[in-house]
């Protein structure tokens, strides 16, 4: 588990999200299938689809105004994200 978890935690949309050019930007309804997301995070990608996993999404958790953790949301069907999850990031 240790190698797999460490894979997940370097990797993906929530590190993503608290990294980036614009941190603490929600990324919803990420297609784990989609080359851009398999090219961009391998370890992750296929870690998550070999748990089932086949979408996923960050959402930034702020305090103060500062990205103080990214919570990730996981799908194993195809179904988006209602717009109410991206309502919780504060954007």
């Amino acid at each position: 588990m240790g190698a797999h978890r460490c894979g997940l935690v370097a990797q993906g949309a929530g590190r993503s999200c608290q990294r980036s050019k614009w941190p603490g930007t929600p990324a919803t309804n990420l297609n784990l299938h989609d080359p851009k997301a398999t090219d961009h995070w391998p370890q992750f990608t296929e870690a998550a689809q070999a748990t089932g996993f086949i979408a996923a999404s960050a959402i930034p958790m702020r305090l103060g105004g500062q990205v103080i953790r990214v919570m990730g949301l996981f799908q194993t069907a195809p179904d988006p994200l209602s717009p109410q999850p991206s309502a919780l990031s504060g954007r």
